[in-house]
């Protein structure tokens, strides 16, 4: 049985298809989701997201090529709000800076920059369990095309797609989360995550073609818990992160070299300032992957974000 299958399982009872290619782009669904809040909170967060792709990849085999590298840097704003004991309302925002650097033949650099406003989400939510032994969180949300995805080169030459900063499309989001504390274990958590982007149909791609990334589906599982050390609270996080990834579409006909499937290492650090406001640091690193044919792929994502949240009086806002 394959990852996909074994995780698919997991996840949903049917059959689930699955999303794109393309190890670049801007890691919206890795960075949604807040925690269960109180009625009339708000919790935000600001960030900043990192990822080296500079490996090339056969399938499962690493090439010796080292004329290709690819960066993806995302500025993120997140909010949510919880309105109701167990409604809330998540906005992400994101601006996106994309590079890709190619070495030619001449030992020349052909360098490419895109910058801009990437694809806003906006998500409901609803806790179908909040208790003191589980939290189960479910979310529905709809990506926004307000991001350019008509960006040029230094010669005015169409960037390809996954440079980006839009899709051109809609999406729509599918979330849930669970949480089990450990009785037994104060501050000890296990924690499952999953993510479903179903990709919408770009119609005017390149004028007037059609252009659909690929269905994208993540699991992402853990453990966390609050270490005080040096008089300090260090939330701490270790876990694992699936992203199963179909073949874009151009033209309802499916595009070679791209599609595929990562499993990744992940940490969180966190510094806890006060009960409502810290600073973490996250760090992945793909220990599997497995592509269509010949992509760029990551070598190593971080990210840095703080995190905070307001409590507002019955009579405010």
């Amino acid at each position: 049985m394959s990852l996909f299958h074994f995780f698919c399982f997991l996840l949903f009872p049917g059959s689930v298809i699955a999303q794109t290619c393309c190890s670049g782009g801007v890691p919206v669904s890795a960075n949604i989701g807040f925690p269960s809040g109180e009625k009339k909170q708000l919790q935000f967060g600001i960030g900043y997201d990192y990822n080296q792709i500079t490996r090339l990849y056969n399938a499962r085999n690493i090439l010796d090529n080292n004329n290709r590298k690819r960066s993806t840097q995302s500025y993120l704003i997140r909010a949510s709000y919880q309105w109701q004991r167990r409604f809330a309302t998540e906005l992400f925002v994101p601006f996106v800076r994309q590079s890709r650097n190619i070495q030619t033949l001449s030992n020349t650099n052909d360098r490419e920059i895109s910058l801009g406003l990437g694809d806003p989400a906006i998500l409901m939510s609803y806790d179908w369990l909040n208790t003191e032994k589980v939290n189960w969180t479910s979310s529905l949300g709809l990506r926004l095309p307000l991001g350019s995805f008509s960006e040029t080169n230094d010669r005015g030459l169409l960037l390809i797609n996954d440079m980006q900063p839009g899709s051109g499309a809609f999406d729509f989001i599918f979330r849930n989360a669970l949480n089990l504390p450990f009785a037994k274990q104060p501050g000890l958590l296990f924690f499952f995550n999953s993510i479903y982007t179903w990709r919408g149909e770009n119609r005017r791609y390149l004028g007037s073609q059609n252009y659909r990334f690929g269905q994208d589906l993540q699991a992402i599982a853990g453990f966390s818990r609050n270490i005080f050390a040096l008089k300090q609270i260090w939330p701490l996080a270790l876990g694992l992160r699936y992203r199963y990834t179909t073949a874009d579409q151009q033209n309802q006909n499916e595009l070679p070299n791209t599609g595929g499937e990562w499993l990744y290492a992940r940490l969180n650090l966190g510094l806890a300032f006060n009960p409502a406001t810290q600073l973490q640091l996250g760090l992945e690193i793909p220990f599997y992957t497995h592509l269509q044919g010949v992509q760029l792929s990551s070598h190593y994502q971080f990210n840095l974000t703080y995190l905070g949240e307001i409590k507002f009086k019955k009579d405010e806002f």
